[in-house]
């Protein structure tokens, strides 16, 4: 199962400092030591914008793509979760971080191209999904 984790791109605020996405990487060691192979895409660090996350997602063909959002990136992950459906309708859309573990009851809603949404830590509850995905 081919899965692709991002932080998206960020629209920086005025003096606002941007950090990277460090709770990707706890993810991808989980899924790395339950036998899976993630792909990590910071668009702070690459320097993309939603297209080229579209068009990373086109060449790599992922099964599942999550991405990390915090509230002020609704706008810009709503965005971004469209250009993923767009260019592949079967991909599963995940997102996770601090706007779904703040508002679980409305992320789905604020999102129509998100299939899951995960609150909380995703360490564990991430690979067991996956794993009952893959099982079916």
């Amino acid at each position: 199962m081919k899965i692709l984790l991002v932080a998206p791109p960020k629209r920086a605020l005025k003096d606002s400092a941007l950090h990277p996405a460090v709770g990707l990487g706890y993810l991808a060691t989980a899924l790395r030591k339950a036998g899976h192979a993630p792909d990590i895409q910071d668009s702070l660090a690459n320097k993309w914008t939603v297209e080229d996350v579209v068009a990373h997602v086109r060449a790599q063909r992922p099964d599942v793509v999550g991405v990390t959002m915090f509230s002020q990136a609704l706008s810009g992950v709503r965005e971004l979760l469209a250009g993923i459906k767009r260019a592949d309708r079967k991909v599963v859309t995940i997102v996770g971080g601090p706007h779904p573990t703040g508002v679980p009851e409305r992320v789905l809603h604020e999102l129509p191209d998100a299939d899951f949404a995960f609150a909380g830590e995703g360490e564990i509850g991430l690979v067991r999904f996956l794993d009952r995905l893959q099982s079916g």
